[in-house]
């Protein structure tokens, strides 16, 4: 499969991702307490790597979600 569409589908998926996205952003901003891990990632670059990160974020609520069974999906 060629980059453009590998770079075309993850678009895409952000782009059905965003909603859920902003309400989890949304859900943790509000939160009274916030946790939030910092950890280094190497990442593909062109005909290299760098240094990246991932973000993870816990509250004291549990973030409300509803996972969706979709036809066809194993």
């Amino acid at each position: 499969m060629s980059r453009s569409t590998l770079t075309d589908l993850f678009h895409q998926a952000a782009s059905v991702l965003l909603p859920l996205s902003a309400h989890l952003l949304q859900c943790i901003a509000s939160a009274d307490v916030v946790w939030a891990d910092e950890t280094p990632v190497r990442v593909l670059d062109v005909k290299k790597t760098r240094q990246g990160y991932l973000w993870t974020f816990l509250t004291q609520t549990p973030v409300p979600h509803r996972i969706v069974e979709t036809p066809g999906w194993s």
